[in-house]
């Protein structure tokens, strides 16, 4: 019992390492080591709505709607703050190296910069 138990928590942690970013699992490749979480926030909310940048390749022509974090449902993740973000990013493998707040008019634009953990 107590090994199906430990080989359930294995399989369950496997399943949930992951960060969908247009249909993507960035947390298979290979060759992204480092990205960015920017995060604003929603209008009349508190809620914030966070964009990940992998350097991925952007057309002008892509829906900003791609670049927002999904489960595995395919449906976009609310969070309620930069912080929850970044612990769902944490949970999800990756580790907060700098941030930084640029002004927009009267909204605040927070970047997150994260790497990939060693796990």
């Amino acid at each position: 019992m107590k090994k199906l138990f430990v080989l359930l928590m294995v399989i369950s942690f496997a399943l949930s390492a992951q960060v969908i970013v247009d249909s993507v699992d960035i947390n298979k490749l290979d060759d992204v080591q480092y990205c960015q979480i920017v995060g604003t926030q929603k209008f009349l909310s508190w809620k914030v709505r966070i964009d990940v940048d992998y350097g991925q390749n952007r057309s002008r022509t892509e829906e900003v709607d791609d670049f927002w974090v999904r489960g595995e449902d395919g449906k976009k993740v609310n969070f309620h703050s930069m912080i929850h973000a970044l612990n769902f990013m944490y949970k999800n493998g990756w580790e907060y190296v700098d941030a930084f707040v640029i002004t927009k008019g009267k909204s605040n634009v927070y970047h997150y910069i994260l790497r990939r953990r060693n796990q």
